[in-house]
């Protein structure tokens, strides 16, 4: 089992044994060990995907992170991970792109995520003093980029699942995207 598969099966189970702590309720799901897959409605047909989409940045600045995010392939190993793990009523493209603005959101209408490169150039100027390494530096820019993915990530599988949520739903995707990244800084 890939460390990405093991990672969401702890975070499903100990978001399944936290069901009275956490505003993400997941209630009516279910996790095949057989097929890693989790479900989280009934009958879900896996007949979705997620989709990583690198569009070539027009602003010369943002050149950078489209060659180093496609380069590294973080994302693109996270979407294969995740369509062996989750079944998707419908694909969910991830759409890394130029936006205008410091942003990342999911919109439900086009069932996209957009992941905007003056967001990640942001994160490439905050990290830009601390790190002690390129290699560190990529790293936490990548990180800071994971932790945005996964938020967004969290709203698409709110809609697209059906999830019922307590509370806030930024609360909600926010400790699923922090779970997560706690999870893989276990391993």
């Amino acid at each position: 089992m890939s460390n990405v598969t093991t990672y969401l099966k702890t975070i499903y189970q100990t978001v399944s044994s936290l069901l009275i702590c956490s505003p993400l309720l997941v209630s009516c799901s279910d996790f095949n060990d057989s097929t890693n897959e989790v479900s989280f409605a009934a009958d879900i047909d896996d007949q979705g995907d997620v989709q990583i989409i690198y569009t070539s940045p027009e602003d010369e600045s943002h050149e950078e992170i489209y060659e180093i995010f496609q380069e590294t392939e973080e994302f693109d190993f996270l979407a294969e991970e995740l369509n062996e793990a989750i079944a998707l009523p419908r694909d969910i493209s991830v759409r890394f792109e130029e936006c205008d603005e410091e942003n990342a959101f999911y919109d439900p209408e086009t069932v996209e995520i957009s992941m905007c490169y003056e967001l990640i150039q942001k994160y490439k100027e905050i990290f830009a003093d601390d790190a002690e390494s390129d290699d560190e530096y990529v790293t936490e820019v990548i990180d800071a980029a994971l932790f945005t993915f996964y938020h967004e990530l969290g709203h698409a599988l709110v809609d697209q699942l059906e999830l019922p949520i307590t509370g806030s739903e930024e609360d909600a995707v926010d400790e699923l995207a922090a779970i997560i990244l706690l999870e893989e800084q276990g391993e």
